[in-house]
């Protein structure tokens, strides 16, 4: 196979996952698509080196998630720290498992509110938990993708799950008054 094939054939494979993590970590469809494209382009122009390795997903979602945090940065400095939402319909682009019939309300509340939770997490945080949770990459493939050894991956996603469960309570707990 030639080097373009063996490049579209990377592009089928792992554009889904860059967007998706875009999607979580920017919260704006076309800044994801924008995010995704460049991430894309990088990869062409670094294709000598990281088309030889064995796979290039953990290169492709390090840049993703580098481009989302120099994004993040350059939207920041006239806003507030983790800004709204722009758009909520965009994390229906990222694929989930249907509730059953009896667990849509509850289902739909409980999401929306991990979803923002997740949003708030600082970084490397966040990424860690997308990576993990939403796209399902192995503890090996995160510490590759964010140049982190395996312990930092279990202990950030540790640190991870603890604070999303602290910021839920407080939610809950708000919520009941």
């Amino acid at each position: 196979m030639d080097s373009t094939a063996r490049f579209r054939q990377a592009l089928e494979e792992h554009r889904h996952q860059v967007y998706t993590l875009a999607c979580y970590h920017l919260g704006s469809e076309e800044e994801a698509e924008d995010v995704t494209q460049e991430v894309f382009v990088r990869l062409w122009g670094n294709w000598r080196e990281v088309g030889a390795r064995p796979s290039c997903r953990p290169w492709l979602l390090r840049v993703a998630r580098n481009l989302c945090l120099d994004h993040h940065r350059h939207r920041q400095r006239g806003h507030a720290l983790f800004a709204q939402l722009e758009d909520p319909a965009v994390l229906e682009q990222a694929p989930e498992r249907e509730p059953g019939p009896d667990q849509v309300l509850e289902s739909a509340e409980l999401r929306g509110q991990l979803e923002e939770a997740i949003r708030q997490l600082e970084d490397p945080f966040r990424a860690v938990v997308i990576l993990r949770e939403i796209e399902e990459l192995s503890y090996t493939e995160i510490a590759e993708a964010l140049e982190m050894s395996m312990d930092q991956v279990k202990v950030t996603l540790h640190r991870a799950r603890k604070r999303l469960r602290e910021m839920l309570m407080e939610r809950v707990s708000v919520n009941d008054i």
